[in-house]
């Protein structure tokens, strides 16, 4: 309890953003398209693309992600 009284007394501690949280920004791309639907099946694939950063203690991070998912959906 003393340290974090000090740690508050020097100011070392964001109060409004802890330590282990670090903000940035991002975007997300995609689309897709349902290939196949017979009765309460269907099927569709998608691609998602997303890009961004954050702002680490090291430096700023980057990222890229593209991904390609088969769906199959059940319909009531």
């Amino acid at each position: 309890m003393e340290k974090i009284a000090r740690q508050l007394k020097n100011h070392s501690i964001n109060i409004l953003r802890p330590p282990w949280m670090h903000g940035g920004a991002s975007i997300l791309l995609g689309t897709g398209y349902e290939f196949f639907h017979s009765g309460k099946l269907s099927m569709d694939i998608q691609g998602r693309v997303h890009y961004g950063y954050a702002n680490v203690p090291e430096g700023m991070r980057t990222g890229l992600a593209c991904n390609l998912l088969l769906g199959v959906n059940w319909h009531k």
